[in-house]
């Protein structure tokens, strides 16, 4: 019974912090979204003019049916997601250090508000986590709907399962990082400007992972970095899965890797999360 107990509140309170970020999310998205549709569809229009005017019949996108539209905005929409997932325990780690809340002359940070009100800061985290991926499927709808508009397409015979089954792993590896990521600032403290940890994986990803081009355009002697990373495999079995339509067997190595680094990154994620979280009650919340 008390075990059932805990749970609810738990799952209460990550209810009430979604909530709590949908409501500010609304009132931004009716504001915001034009805007946002307008960036992106000159943002894919641009890479199509480029393409266009330096050729984007290259033999490197061959394999994938040399169909440019397809094979840049399939890595678009999958590190935004990556990206997104990644940065968001620790930004919203940080957004509980520097946000305050004043009663009389009396300020508290967020996270001080929190630890008092009793509500686990675990669900408190998740919760917002829930509410930063609506932003990005809001993201990931403006991006389909502009290649739509601009002559995106998949096949009906693409094997879409294999696609989503390679995104949600990326995503559950993503979201080892950020747990990372987020329990470093609950151990050092908020970062003074960029995190550098999310920093080189999220910059490293943009270059050597396949996002904008395919990964054997790099130089051989450093290609290994993209080989190192997690959203390479990711996207190396979703393109192949939408745009070569192999079936579940055929990306069999890249897919084991993706697992494999899911399952030591998550793991990863929730252990040092923990610890951090024991450390936060025992020792005094970092200044800013």
């Amino acid at each position: 019974m008390k075990g059932k107990t805990r749970l609810t509140i738990y799952l209460r309170t990550i209810k009430k912090h979604f909530i709590q970020g949908m409501r500010v999310k609304k009132l931004r998205l009716k504001w915001a979204l034009p805007f946002q549709f307008t960036n992106i569809l000159l943002g894919v229009l641009s890479y199509i003019y480029y393409a266009q005017t330096f050729g984007a019949k290259s033999p490197f996108l061959k394999p994938y049916g040399g169909n440019f539209l397809a094979y840049i905005l399939i890595g678009m929409v999958v590190n935004s997601l990556l990206v997104s997932t990644m940065r968001a325990p620790s930004s919203k780690v940080m957004r509980l250090f520097m946000s305050g809340m004043s009663s009389g002359r009396q300020t508290i940070s967020l996270m001080d508000h929190i630890m008092l009100s009793g509500d686990p800061m675990s669900a408190v985290i998740i919760g917002q986590i829930l509410d930063s991926w609506v932003d990005e499927v809001v993201t990931i709808v403006i991006y389909l709907v502009a290649g739509y508009l601009l002559g995106f397409k998949l096949e009906y015979n693409a094997n879409y399962l294999l696609a989503i089954i390679a995104v949600i792993l990326g995503v559950l590896a993503s979201l080892g990082i950020g747990f990372i990521s987020a329990s470093l600032v609950f151990i050092i403290g908020p970062w003074r400007g960029i995190d550098p940890m999310l920093w080189i994986v999220s910059t490293l990803g943009g270059v050597f992972s396949g996002v904008y081009f395919p990964i054997e355009v790099i130089p051989e002697n450093i290609r290994f970095i993209s080989y190192l990373l997690p959203q390479t495999y990711v996207l190396e079995v979703c393109r192949d899965a939408l745009l070569r339509r192999v079936g579940f067997f055929e990306p069999i190595y890249p897919l084991t890797v993706l697992l494999i680094y899911t399952i030591i990154l998550l793991s990863a994620g929730v252990f040092f999360l923990r610890k951090a979280l024991v450390f936060l009650r025992k020792n005094p919340i970092p200044g800013l």
